[in-house]
C-alpha cells in the first residue's frame, strides 16, 4: 500500500533569474497527503522522489477511483516525480487541488 498524494505546491517561476521547468511535473515544488498509518504529509518534492529511489516509501493518487503510482527520477542533478504514464493519461500530480 502506498502513502496517498492529495495535493501539490507548484513552484513560483518569476523574474529573469528564475529558470523555467522544461515540462509541468518539473515545477512541483512539495506535495502532501496521507500516509499509510493515517499521518498528514507535506515534503518537498525533492524528498518525495529520494523516498521513491530510495525505496524508503512508495507514493500514489487516486484517480477516478484508479489508484496510480507515483515514480522519480533525476535530471540534471534534480529530482522529480510523476505518475506513471501511458498513451492516454498525462500526469495526474498535476490535476491535484493545492497544498
Amino acid at each position: 500500500m502506498a502513502s496517498q498524494i492529495t495535493c501539490i505546491t507548484k513552484l513560483r517561476f518569476t523574474g529573469v533569474t528564475n529558470l523555467r521547468p522544461e515540462s509541468s511535473h518539473e515545477a512541483i515544488g512539495r506535495v502532501g497527503g496521507v500516509r499509510v498509518d493515517g499521518e498528514r504529509f507535506n515534503i518537498a518534492r525533492q524528498q518525495c522522489a529520494d523516498d521513491i529511489l530510495n525505496g524508503v516509501e512508495s507514493y500514489g493518487v487516486i484517480v477516478d477511483g484508479v489508484q496510480m503510482s507515483a515514480t522519480a527520477y533525476e535530471k540534471n542533478g534534480e529530482k522529480f516525480i510523476r505518475t506513471k504514464l501511458s498513451k492516454k493519461q498525462v500526469d495526474h500530480l498535476l490535476s491535484l487541488d493545492p497544498c
